[in-house]
């Protein structure tokens, strides 16, 4: 698919928080049947990266969805 080679951090970093949340959600379809150290960081950094939005309706979905499916060790706290 396409959009999965988008990458949310550029995404986010150009401004487009609604469309980063929706690819790092399609990255959550796809992370439990994953077992990659580089996966692991994105989702990390996915957390870090979107805690200062975290009001936003989107940003604060995917955080809450991501945090039922990521490992809680990768959780910032």
């Amino acid at each position: 698919m396409k959009e999965r080679s988008i990458r949310p951090e550029r995404q986010l970093a150009t401004g487009h928080l609604e469309a980063a949340c929706k690819t790092w959600g399609l990255v959550l379809d796809d992370y439990p049947q994953v077992t990659s150290g580089r996966i692991d960081k994105r989702m990390t950094d996915m957390f870090t990266l979107i805690g200062p939005n975290i009001r936003n309706h989107d940003a604060q979905s995917l955080y809450e969805r991501a945090r039922e499916t990521v490992r809680p060790e990768l959780i910032p706290v």
